[in-house]
């Protein structure tokens, strides 16, 4: 630097921590009243309108077919998944909050690996590993040979569910990254899908 230059002068940078929430929630709210919407994703003859560009950010499924060629004003897909396990993906797209629950938790999982959105496992794991503590609760606490059987019938639907997830976590890590089941230190997963199919045999 010479004698005669100046140094820059600092910088002051501000970083809001509400602006990204404040984006969403005026993206969700144009998309309840279909405005600025440029695509509509029809799901067992019903539609959904939303933001190519929100829809191909949250699913590598959506970035390729929301991008034609040449580009036109309005985009309609149709894709072959339950309306169960869809709209609660739409939602968390635009909301950043996932709502699962025993009735769509199945279909929920199927349409998150169809559409290819990743990162959701961990609540999916969340919420089976939950829903199994309560159905061994039963189990324990039952007296009654039909409850027992309908808890029985609710723990493997879980075990099966949870291995699902456990596949599509594996899928979805990249090639140099450790999956999950082959890890040398036991983690959470690892040690619950065993204690899963513990307690199934031992019914």
């Amino acid at each position: 630097m010479s004698v005669d230059e100046k140094p820059e002068a600092p910088m002051y940078v501000y970083e809001s921590t509400v602006h990204c929430t404040n984006i969403l929630l005026c993206l969700n709210d144009q998309r309840k009243q279909d405005i600025l919407c440029d695509v509509t994703v029809l799901v067992e003859g019903k539609e959904f309108r939303g933001h190519r560009a929100v829809l191909a950010a949250c699913s590598e499924y959506f970035s390729h077919r929301v991008e034609p060629d040449p580009p036109s004003p309005q985009a309609h897909i149709s894709i072959n998944v339950p309306d169960l396990g869809f709209a609660p993906l739409l939602q968390f797209a635009y909301t950043a909050k996932l709502i699962l629950s025993r009735e769509n938790i199945q279909e929920v999982i199927r349409c998150a690996e169809f559409l290819r959105m990743h990162n959701l496992e961990d609540s999916c794991f969340r919420f089976l590993e939950a829903q199994l503590r309560s159905e061994e609760d039963g189990l324990n606490a039952t007296v009654n040979r039909t409850g027992a059987q309908m808890c029985f019938d609710n723990v493997n639907r879980l075990n099966a569910l949870f291995e699902i997830c456990v596949m599509s976590l594996n899928r979805s890590e990249g090639p140099n990254q450790t999956r999950l089941l082959e890890q040398s230190e036991p983690t959470q997963h690892t040690h619950t899908l065993p204690r899963m199919q513990w307690l199934c045999r031992g019914l």
